[in-house]
């Protein structure tokens, strides 16, 4: 397998900062691409369809992840980090990813009689069922995913997702129109998977075969390699994953598939600042830390920069949305999903925990301590178990939102001391100036309430005060409580901005 040598040599070159985010420049645009577009076509969507379609899906998704095997072995990850991918490696790979895919379908047909036995409904099963099956189609393409990955090449992938997305709701929005809107989902799912499969291994054919040598054969050693150093990593995420869903499991057994319709559509709202920067996060972040490990000052300025650009994007979000939670679901989703209202208001932290939370576990995993993400998962998702099911009980949706951004503050807290103590990196300097903006801005807006009658305007014009509202006035207030440090960093990152682009 060849590499560009001299690309790799001038990436290692650059300053860290630029590295971090002109390896990402691809994703970033692609990720935003299709967040932009995903926003859009989900509008429309949930226009169309019902809480109960919602909420069978999110049940469904929580037990392909919690039956599945692929998500438990991150071999992406466990790829990357090979001291030497021979012509061997792909092989093998190949042959592990198809094995676990295979291994979790058949996980999922046996567990077919026990959710039947819980009274789930087909429809649940029947999504369950085929989320596997899509994912033992994935394993056949992951290993070219994988290795323009390790490579630093984001741009085929990028495009391909870019492509994809958009395509796959073609079928989907003619279910919707068609009053076939329980299928429109599970076809959108289905639509964007074999739209990308298809386009890579297309992509693989013209532009890569000639350079991308393999022989399809199985090395144990190699597999072992795979197997545990993935599985550290991927049973952290595993825990992480079915920890971030075991709401939707217990709102969905307790209450049914409406309430947790309304809740998903809630949760989702909470997770846009996650979603801007995910790819960030998962892509760059990690190849960064994980070549600074052992330089633990650039590691802990490289780091600093990332969780404070992602402080000062979650918060004004969540200041929008507790301000603006009913008008926000009224002129997106309209009348019908108003209900989610009170579960926004108990879910909006999550805007901000989320993204300090993805950050950290690619930061642990980077520098070789997965062992702590898989104990915070854990801790995180007990709590949840502990909490949920009495509030979910006592307070309905609202309650379920209580336990789970209890939870995952609880598992951030056991994150947070072992960074501190790693590389001494210090969240509370990080987030104070932007959670002083925050206070601030959300202070100022009650007492702007006393004096202007907000709830007559008409309704756009409301959210859209609302947001620039939000996004203004925080930064005014970060750079009266923090000046020289806001304003350094700014032109810093517009710097890096500028040379990337140049570069580009």
């Amino acid at each position: 397998m060849t590499q560009n040598n001299s690309e790799t040599n001038n990436l290692s070159t650059q300053p860290i900062a630029l590295r971090a985010i002109r390896s990402g420049l691809w994703i970033l645009t692609a990720s935003y691409w299709t967040v932009g577009f995903g926003f859009i076509a989900n509008i429309g969507m949930t226009r169309l369809l019902s809480p109960s379609d919602y909420g069978a899906f999110a049940l469904a998704t929580f037990f392909y992840s919690f039956f599945q095997l692929r998500n438990k072995f991150s071999l992406n990850y466990a790829y990357a980090q090979l001291p030497e991918t021979d012509e061997f490696a792909p092989g093998t790979y190949i042959g592990v990813d198809l094995f676990l895919g295979l291994a979790g379908l058949l996980a999922v047909l046996l567990a077919v009689p026990v959710l039947q036995f819980f009274n789930y409904s087909n429809m649940v099963i029947t999504i369950t069922l085929i989320m596997a099956t899509m994912s033992l189609i994935e394993s056949t393409s992951s290993v070219l995913s994988a290795t323009l990955a390790k490579q630093l090449n984001t741009k085929p992938g990028s495009t391909i997702a870019s492509i994809a997305l958009p395509l796959s709701y073609l079928p989907a929005f003619w279910l919707a129109f068609t009053a076939n809107g329980q299928w429109s989902l599970v076809t959108q799912y289905v639509s964007a998977i074999l739209i990308a499969q298809t386009a890579i291994w297309i992509y693989f054919w013209r532009k890569l075969h000639i350079h991308f040598k393999f022989r399809l054969q199985f090395r144990f050693i190699t597999a072992k390699y795979l197997i545990t150093y993935g599985g550290l990593i991927g049973l952290g995420t595993f825990i992480s994953t079915v920890g971030g869903q075991v709401d939707n499991f217990l709102l969905g057994s307790l209450l049914g598939a409406e309430p947790l319709g309304y809740y998903d559509r809630a949760y989702r709202i909470t997770q846009w600042s996650s979603l801007l920067l995910s790819g960030l996060f998962v892509h760059s972040a990690y190849y960064t830390y994980s070549q600074l490990q052992k330089d633990v000052i650039r590691l802990t300025k490289s780091a600093t920069m990332l969780f404070w650009i992602g402080a000062n994007i979650a918060f004004p979000m969540t200041i929008m949305l507790l301000i603006s939670a009913p008008d926000l679901l009224l002129i997106l989703y309209g009348e019908q999903w108003l209900p989610a209202a009170s579960i926004l208001y108990m879910l909006a932290i999550l805007a901000v925990i989320r993204p300090v939370w993805d950050n950290a576990t690619i930061l642990l995993t980077a520098i070789g301590q997965a062992k702590y993400t898989i104990v915070a998962a854990a801790i995180q998702t007990t709590t949840l178990l502990i909490l949920g099911w009495p509030l979910t009980v006592l307070m309905a949706a609202p309650g379920t939102a209580l336990a789970t951004g209890v939870s995952f503050f609880v598992g951030i807290a056991v994150m947070y001391r072992v960074i501190a103590q790693k590389i001494g990196l210090n969240l509370i300097r990080i987030f104070s100036a932007p959670f002083l903006a925050a206070a601030a801005t959300l202070g100022t807006y009650i007492i702007l309430r006393q004096i202007i009658d907000i709830d007559n305007i008409l309704l756009w014009i409301r959210v859209l005060g609302k947001s620039l509202y939000s996004l203004i006035t925080f930064f005014i207030f970060l750079f009266l409580v923090q000046p020289h440090t806001t304003q350094e960093r700014f032109i810093y990152l517009r710097q890096i901005f500028i040379r990337s682009s140049q570069k580009n």
